[in-house]
């Protein structure tokens, strides 16, 4: 039917909730996290729901999906640049916009033909690139790419965002990170969706 997909992979599912409301439009759901805990909570809230076509798997990124392909593919992956604090739910493992470039490089082998990800995802504009130019540079040739930014924010504002959302009030921690991004000859910090749609029958479209 319409809008219906055989196989879904949601990448760091969290509590489920994004893996639970796309059950009804899959054959199959793969739930993947790096936190157990996540994973437990995602469980009971399946069968609270009765959902039953939803596999739940530990591990990081990539690593319990080998050799699967997907008709759709979400994420709200641990974005948040800098890895200064110690909350692994929004703190990307990567340096700088690491992980953009990983899930930008790695998600296109996971699409079927045709296959569609969505994810969240933040990188750097700096001195000598541009938002646009630095996320292009990272792009794989072989898919469409739609980049929608929903923000673009200073060091300060950024820095200052992200600890409030921690509840974290440090002005040490906020003078290293601070300096982290500086190092990095950081201007800007872009936040915004990603698309890929995966058609080799086409040439492949960049839009920015």
């Amino acid at each position: 039917p319409e809008g219906y997909f055989d196989k879904v992979w949601d990448l760091g599912c969290g509590s489920g909730a994004v893996a639970i409301a796309l059950s009804k439009y899959a054959g199959k759901v793969i739930a993947t996290d790096i936190s157990k805990r996540a994973l437990e909570f995602a469980q009971k809230s399946a069968e609270a729901n009765s959902i039953n076509n939803i596999d739940l798997r530990f591990g990081s990124l990539f690593e319990p999906v080998v050799n699967e392909k997907f008709d759709l593919v979400v994420s709200n992956p641990p974005f948040v640049i800098g890895n200064i604090t110690s909350l692994e739910h929004r703190e990307s493992p990567f340096e700088s916009d690491g992980l953009t470039r990983e899930l930008l490089q790695r998600i296109p082998k996971h699409l079927n033909v045709s296959g569609i990800a969505i994810f969240l995802t933040a990188w750097l504009e700096t001195e000598t690139e541009s938002w646009q130019d630095r996320i292009e540079q990272m792009l794989p040739d072989d898919v469409h790419v739609w980049v929608a930014l929903r923000d673009l924010q200073t060091v300060d504002q950024y820095v200052e965002t992200w600890l409030a959302d921690a509840k974290i009030d440090d002005v040490a921690l906020k003078s290293i990170w601070k300096k982290k991004l500086q190092d990095w000859n950081t201007k800007h910090i872009a936040f915004g969706f990603v698309l890929i749609q995966k058609d080799m029958s086409v040439e492949p479209c960049h839009n920015l």
